[in-house]
């Protein structure tokens, strides 16, 4: 899907086969076909990158100077409030008149605003005014996403610690926990890489995009900016280290319910070792033994066998080792 955003701020979505015939300031190719990515690069003779582009990881690949088009490629998280949120590149391309926008996933923030975009500026925006108001909804929904996966990862946390479920009900809480943890980690893992992502982006917008005078003008805005990303950051690594230990702690846990189980049979092994010693004696086939002569030998073997069993069970319980 092709839309322009044009001076009359207004979003016009541009239908297969039409020619542009809106002078842009804001071009979004949402998952475009190969007829849309051929018109833009017509209309603006520049140079669509392709999704293999976009997945490049080399600094020089995601942010360079190609004639006096700025190309800007991060990761940016979508559908974070589904089951399965995923990360996917999203690419700028900031000209002098226009701003070019290439995605193959739905971020939110763009939604709002073009919503933002259609009914609340009252005045005509330049390309880079434009991209810097979207690049703040962008760092403000990555922030709203990291305080969730914050408040969910503490909710989990007294989960763990207050377990009052049966033995049964328990395991499988604890189950649920750490697969709800791992789920959160990797969110708080798309979190991380999408702001570090714009952490380059702004560095590069300062010393390559930006002139002197540019950077002067928007001074508050790029402050702004690298304060949230700095304070997300430090936010996103403090809950990496706090998912670390909810995973250690729950997987401690697990061990610990294991470890209960493995004793009981270790203690059953035990308790039932000195009555498995007797009848192994006297199950032996030696021709002359003194007690195979006792009229009361076989009952009196059984009775040895008994408390031999209970002692050391008995034995167990006054340690506490059966707890």
């Amino acid at each position: 899907m092709l839309r322009v955003f044009s001076p009359l701020r207004e979003i016009k979505i541009v239908a297969s086969g039409d020619t542009i015939d809106v002078k842009g300031v804001w071009y979004d190719l949402y998952n475009p076909q190969p007829e849309e990515i051929a018109r833009v690069e017509n209309c603006l003779a520049l140079k669509i990158p392709t999704l293999d582009e976009m997945h490049a990881i080399e600094t020089s690949s995601r942010f360079f100077q190609e004639d006096r088009s700025f190309y800007m490629t991060v990761n940016l998280i979508a559908s974070s409030d589904s089951q399965n949120p995923i990360s996917s590149p999203v690419t700028f391309i900031l000209r002098e008149h226009e701003l070019v926008t290439i995605r193959y996933v739905d971020p939110k923030p763009f939604l709002t605003f073009s919503k933002k975009a259609e009914k609340n500026f009252k005045k005509e925006l330049s390309p880079a005014a434009l991209f810097l108001s979207l690049l703040e909804m962008i760092v403000d929904r990555i922030a709203d996403i990291v305080e969730e996966i914050g408040n969910e990862v503490d909710f989990v946390s007294k989960e763990i610690f207050c377990l009052n479920h049966s033995k049964n009900d328990r395991q499988r809480a604890m189950k649920e926990i750490l697969s709800h943890i791992g789920k959160k980690g990797d969110l708080n893992s798309n979190a991380r890489l999408s702001v570090d992502n714009i952490n380059r982006l702004l560095k590069f917008i300062r010393g390559k995009v930006f002139d002197e005078e540019t950077v002067a003008h928007y001074e508050d805005s790029l402050t702004i900016l690298q304060q949230d990303v700095n304070s997300i950051m430090d936010h996103i690594a403090f809950q990496v280290n706090k998912i670390n230990f909810l995973l250690d702690a729950t997987l401690g846990l697990i061990n610990i319910e294991q470890n209960a189980t493995v004793k009981i049979f270790s203690v059953v092994a035990v308790i039932f070792l000195p009555p498995t010693l007797l009848a192994s004696i006297y199950g032996m086939n030696f021709a002359f033994m003194p007690e195979l002569k006792v009229a009361a030998g076989y009952p009196l073997a059984l009775v040895f066998m008994i408390l031999s069993a209970v002692f050391p069970y008995l034995y167990f319980k006054r340690k506490g080792w059966l707890q």
